[in-house]
């Protein structure tokens, strides 16, 4: 899969600043995720904090990301190749300006979005499904 991430610069800064320990945030139940390898640590399986704590944590705290969360499972970078059609679809749904960028930015690159169909795709796919619910009402 390729992503539109540009690793070049990452894995520059990496080599000039070693050692290092790179902080991953995942939650408990993404235990399965964690590599056993040195450099990485993973306060949040250390401490078994679970995403539904993260998330009560920073709420408690005045953090609400925009109520973001309300209509993502996750929230991460809206042009994330990694994000679930789910989040793709509240993105097309409820953020139509940045869902235009993404199109833009698809047409600027030599890969597709996602490894299985374009946003193009996408589009009239939640289109249809849209439609289909607005006529099931």
């Amino acid at each position: 899969m390729v992503y539109w991430l540009q690793t070049r610069y990452y894995k520059w800064i990496c080599s000039k600043h070693k050692p290092f320990i790179q902080y991953i945030g995942f939650a408990f139940e993404e235990r399965q995720r964690i590599r056993k390898t040195i450099g990485y640590c993973y306060p949040l399986i250390d401490w078994k904090v679970s995403e539904k704590d993260a998330l009560k944590y920073c709420y408690e705290r005045g953090f609400d990301w925009g109520g973001l969360y309300e209509k993502y499972d996750r929230v991460s970078c809206w042009n994330c190749p990694l994000q679930t059609l789910n989040n793709l679809k509240a993105l097309w749904l409820y953020f139509p300006e940045y869902w235009q960028k993404l199109i833009e930015m698809q047409k600027q690159s030599k890969w597709q979005f996602k490894m299985d169909y374009t946003l193009e795709q996408l589009d009239e796919r939640f289109r249809k499904e849209e439609n289909y619910y607005q006529l099931s009402l």
